[in-house]
């Protein structure tokens, strides 16, 4: 006799591996340990182990989007500009 669909998702649930086996965190133990892991890691460049005060202030990160955005708006302009010309 056939088990029920509910068993068998079960059972195949529990086969899968856990999240502790998928998602793994590391915590260095000191900062040494911590620089050298980014720089041995590319991917850690984008998250910076430590960061400054100053990094984190409003008219910082506010100034960074507003030039990015009249960028974006620059090349959005000179990009339709050379569409009618070719």
């Amino acid at each position: 006799m056939a088990a029920s669909p509910f068993k068998q998702i079960r059972r195949g649930l529990s086969r899968l591996p856990s999240w502790e086996d998928i998602a793994w965190t590391w915590k260095p133990r000191s900062e040494r340990e911590a620089g050298d892991a980014v720089v041995r890691n590319f991917l850690l460049h984008w998250f910076p182990s430590k960061i400054t005060r100053r990094a984190m202030e409003s008219s910082y990160s506010l100034w960074l989007g507003t030039i990015s955005a009249v960028l974006f708006l620059i090349l959005t302009l000179t990009g339709v500009v050379l569409m009618f010309l070719y």
